[in-house]
């Protein structure tokens, strides 16, 4: 039998109890682990941005020396992408995705395969970039000091909660079916061509 579970004039004073050694470990450990995830947050993002040139080139080259970059890729879309998300974009595996955001390659694939399906997420991110985080690339210039500052921070809070709140499609594009995942994908494929014919 589970401690006071048969003296109930007790639980007011044990909830009492838990609350406050909660709030007295949240007070004590709480900011520097979140000091902490912040700094290494901003750091993934400054390394992807330097490895992506400013996030404009994201290449299968890249993704096969750094797949530990995925992560920050899609959280530097608009709308952020989730995991599935770009998997059914993409069109690739849940399995290849899964390696790659854990910094590695899936051991048991064809090099052409794996070349074409990393080819596929790589163009996905250029297309769904996003422009009002990083103005510089439907500017086609270099960004500034300050720019690209201010894009470590506002990519930090996608990282920190990817949750996507900018919708540049149409909303029910984002229903978790197949048809909206069609939709999708159809408003994308004349972005994924002109990408492709850049290549």
């Amino acid at each position: 039998m589970a401690i006071n579970a048969d003296k109930p004039h007790l639980w007011k004073a044990d909830t009492r109890a838990s609350v406050d050694q909660f709030n007295q470990w949240f007070l004590k450990f709480a900011p520097k682990a979140f000091r902490e995830a912040r700094k290494s947050t901003v750091d993934n993002v400054a390394k992807g941005l330097l490895a992506t040139e400013d996030l404009t080139k994201v290449t299968t080259a890249l993704l096969k020396t750094d797949p530990g970059i995925l992560p920050m890729l899609r959280m530097s879309t608009c709308p952020p992408l989730a995991r599935d998300r770009l998997i059914g974009l993409a069109d690739s595996t849940k399995n290849l995705v899964g390696c790659l955001e854990l910094g590695k390659l899936p051991p048991r694939i064809a090099p052409k395969l794996l070349e074409e399906h990393l080819g596929r997420i790589a163009r996905t991110i250029l297309a769904l970039r996003d422009t009002d985080i990083f103005p510089w690339i439907g500017e086609k210039r270099k960004p500034t000091k300050e720019e690209r500052y201010r894009s470590h921070t506002r990519e930090r809070r996608h990282l920190d909660h990817p949750i996507g709140v900018r919708y540049p499609l149409r909303p029910e594009t984002y229903l978790n079916n197949g048809e909206g995942l069609r939709s999708l994908r159809t408003q994308l494929e004349p972005r994924l061509t002109q990408i492709s014919q850049n290549d």
